[in-house]
């Protein structure tokens, strides 16, 4: 198909149309042939050739398949890199609900995806600066959509411009709009929780988790990053860790898979109230009250006894995150004359493995 485009793309869409489980192996060689558009070599892929895969990709992204969905969103990441004006314009007309292809979440999805492979790829920003800057505002808006998979990607899209792209999202107070949505995303609201029955048992899901988890991880690269543009909300910040170590519900009852996004979304937060002693003491101090006691319920928390050893590795592995937390916290100054923090090494002297663990952290 790169060598001989006229011949093989049609087959390859045709193909797409009627083999539907041949569609991620194809959607495979189609990004190889956009990807060899990229290179020095000249390429023999004509305008109509590239307008047709475009076509192609977003048809075939309004799926449930989330490897096809990414698969799409590569293809058109790749293509945005040497056809930036053309492509980005399309991916933006396709985060809107009403426009020509916004219809479907999982387009938008994909839409969001592709620009974050593209803003991955250094030459994107570097070829089409102005292109790539004027996108900005349309992607990130996104954060807010009503869809959670198009929520998370916009966030994603958030972390690598954090890391990547510092100086452009600071620039024209596109951080301070973003952040608002980021510290929204990471909120807890009790509708988006649902019981799901399994034979005999009953577990808890909450739909808002991968959402959330995502939105934590991107704030834990804002505070790493670029904290002077969080320090005015950093009273608010401590409060959205704080519900993020914190329980909400009765988390014996969630399925393994929801358990460790959990985990993981709690280790996220020990990571950034460590961070947050070092840069805001003054306000870890006077929340402690808040801080400590949800630190002390997952120290002290146990497993059913038909827990299985990976479960018990994983509790193990996130108790010894919370205490390097603890630990973290107790250098904070003034932090040893408060209240709560007394009465949390009274309980500790009493639990003779938990201070073991202090002192060693």
């Amino acid at each position: 198909a790169i060598a001989s485009p006229d011949f093989f793309l049609p087959k390859i869409f045709k193909h797409m149309e009627s083999h539907e489980k041949l569609r991620y192996l194809l959607l495979l060689s189609l990004k190889e042939v956009v990807t060899s558009a990229q290179g020095d070599s000249p390429s023999k892929l004509t305008e109509d050739h590239l307008g047709r895969i475009e076509e192609a990709l977003f048809r075939f992204c309004e799926t449930d398949e989330e490897a096809l969905r990414i698969m799409c969103a590569e293809c058109l990441g790749h293509m945005a890199v040497f056809r930036a004006e053309k492509v980005v314009a399309a991916l933006v007309d396709a985060l809107e609900v009403g426009g020509a292809r916004g219809k479907s979440a999982n387009v938008r999805e994909v839409s969001v995806s592709a620009f974050r492979d593209a803003v991955n790829d250094g030459r994107f920003a570097a070829r089409s600066q102005e292109v790539f800057q004027a996108a900005i505002p349309h992607f990130l808006a996104r954060i807010s959509d009503p869809d959670t998979k198009v929520q998370r990607a916009a966030i994603l899209l958030l972390s690598v411009l954090l890391h990547s792209h510092l100086g452009v999202v600071q620039q024209g107070g596109l951080l301070a709009t973003a952040l608002p949505l980021l510290y929204k995303g990471t909120e807890f609201h009790k509708e988006n929780l649902r019981e799901v029955v399994l034979g005999p048992f009953k577990q808890i899901v909450d739909d808002s988790l991968v959402v959330r988890r995502a939105a934590y991880e991107c704030l834990h690269t804002a505070v790493n990053r670029c904290f002077e543009s969080l320090r005015a909300d950093s009273d608010a910040l401590l409060d959205l860790v704080i519900s993020g170590v914190t329980d909400h519900y009765d988390i014996s009852k969630t399925s393994h898979l929801s358990l460790a996004d959990h985990y993981s979304l709690k280790m996220t937060c020990y990571g950034i109230l460590a961070k947050m002693g070092e840069l805001h003491p003054e306000g870890c101090v006077a929340k402690a009250s808040q801080i400590l006691p949800p630190l002390y319920k997952t120290l002290i928390y146990k497993l059913k006894s038909d827990a299985v050893q990976q479960e018990q590795e994983r509790l193990e592995e996130v108790q010894n995150a919370c205490m390097r937390c603890v630990k973290s916290i107790s250098r904070v100054p003034r932090m040893d004359e408060t209240e709560m923090f007394g009465k949390l090494m009274i309980s500790f002297n009493r639990n003779e493995e938990l201070l073991k663990k202090f002192k060693a952290s």
